[in-house]
């Protein structure tokens, strides 16, 4: 024979409650109603400064986008100013570098300068530009002598 079988019974409870959940809910709504009535009692209390606050935001938002647009437009200036510059900066430094070989050049021993400032040749000039200048005096006195006759 088959011994009986027993059964045990669990106990459960409902899974929720209607009258806790509307009770619940309730609560809830009373509390969104009564928050919402403060928020809307701050923002008509606090409307001007609000609206001053958005403005000011506003406001500030134009002038980030201009001070935006102004650091770009500097930006591009000083990266072109620094091109100029590094080009100038290359054309001085060959121009130095050139007046280096002039002046090397200059006081070469077989240079013209270093040749005109031998002692000798430095008295032919002073002998020539003496003899230059008694033929100019000599011009002079014969062209002033010429005039007087002329006149007479």
């Amino acid at each position: 024979m088959i011994p009986p079988l027993s059964f045990t019974v669990i106990k459960g409870r409902p899974s929720f409650d209607l009258a806790s959940i509307a009770s619940t809910g309730e609560d809830v709504l009373k509390e969104v109603t009564r928050v919402s009535v403060l928020i809307g009692d701050l923002i008509n209390r606090n409307s001007e400064t609000v609206s001053n606050s958005l403005n000011n935001l506003e406001k500030l938002s134009n002038d980030l986008l201009v001070l935006g647009k102004t650091a770009t437009t500097l930006d591009l200036e000083i990266s072109r100013l620094s091109n100029t510059l590094n080009t100038t900066f290359e054309s001085i430094q060959r121009t130095s570098n050139q007046i280096e070989k002039m002046v090397a050049t200059l006081n070469s021993a077989d240079s013209l300068l270093s040749y005109l400032n031998r002692p000798g040749t430095r008295n032919k000039f002073d002998s020539i530009l003496n003899e230059l200048q008694q033929i100019t005096q000599n011009i002079n006195q014969i062209t002033k002598e010429i005039k007087e006759a002329f006149k007479r």
